[in-house]
């Protein structure tokens, strides 16, 4: 078997899963913290960390779906330097 298309499926299985995941965290928090099992024993409920953990899950599980579809993360791009003053917008690039 493809290595490549292994890497795929598993890629899509994590990318539905943590989407999942996240989306019940955002959608239904006090009922997602009662439902995973010993979480309830590591201290109370707040709904802003699971509500800010619930989109880290939908963004990393919208990641691995686009790369299981073989899309490229234009996003990276963001986090590349820039190769000259020209291809940025700062005012702190020095041209001397």
């Amino acid at each position: 078997m493809n290595i490549r298309l292994i890497k795929r499926v598993v890629a899509a299985l994590l990318g539905i899963g943590g989407a999942a995941n996240g989306g019940f965290m955002l959608a239904a928090p006090p009922l997602w913290y009662d439902s995973v099992p010993g979480l309830a024993h590591t201290g109370p409920f707040n709904p802003h960390f699971v509500s800010d953990i619930g989109v880290a899950y939908v963004v990393a599980g919208l990641a691995l779906l686009s790369h299981a579809r073989g899309d490229r993360v234009i996003g990276l791009r963001l986090l590349e330097a820039p190769r000259s003053c020209a291809d940025t917008r700062s005012f702190t690039c020095s041209t001397s």
